[in-house]
């Protein structure tokens, strides 16, 4: 009796596309202008973390800018927003996970993950530039715009 091996096949992937980032920037924008929110950085990253869009607001601080790409690469790479991760990291005082202190991480709030509607992880937005609840709420914005294209 011969062994049967499957036949290798190639696993097919939706992904994240730069039509979608700029909708979902788009999206972010327009919440941050209707609520009046300060300049604001915006990052989006595919499923491994590599840029694929990257809107930084006139006058916002260069602080902002940079922080919105740890929030979209952190929430991209790890599935979870950032509040989240950052609560679990310290929610034992005695045994800390220590993404915080993870070279290009950070587990401050504004970052959320993208995913399709089967549930697939895409990537990540991150916001940055006001307090943290807006920069969160722009991010959920800017993932709205687009979630009747995600499937």
């Amino acid at each position: 009796m011969a062994d049967s091996k499957p036949t290798p096949t190639l696993a097919s992937k939706q992904v994240l596309t730069l039509e979608l980032a700029k909708l979902m920037a788009e999206g972010a924008e327009a919440y941050g202008a209707e609520k009046g929110l300060p300049p604001l950085g915006i990052a989006i990253v595919d499923d491994g973390g590599n840029l694929v869009l990257f809107h930084r607001q006139t006058g916002v601080v260069e602080g902002g800018a940079r922080y919105s790409r740890l929030k979209a690469q952190t929430a991209g790479l790890l599935g979870s927003s950032t509040r989240f991760i950052g609560d679990l990291d310290f929610a034992d005082a005695n045994r800390p996970l220590g993404i915080g202190q993870v070279e290009h991480f950070t587990v401050t709030p504004g970052g959320f993950p993208i995913r399709s509607g089967a549930g697939q992880l895409l990537g990540g937005i991150g916001v940055s530039g006001a307090a943290a609840e807006d920069d969160e709420a722009a991010a959920k914005a800017g993932i709205e715009a687009v979630k009747a294209y995600l499937g």
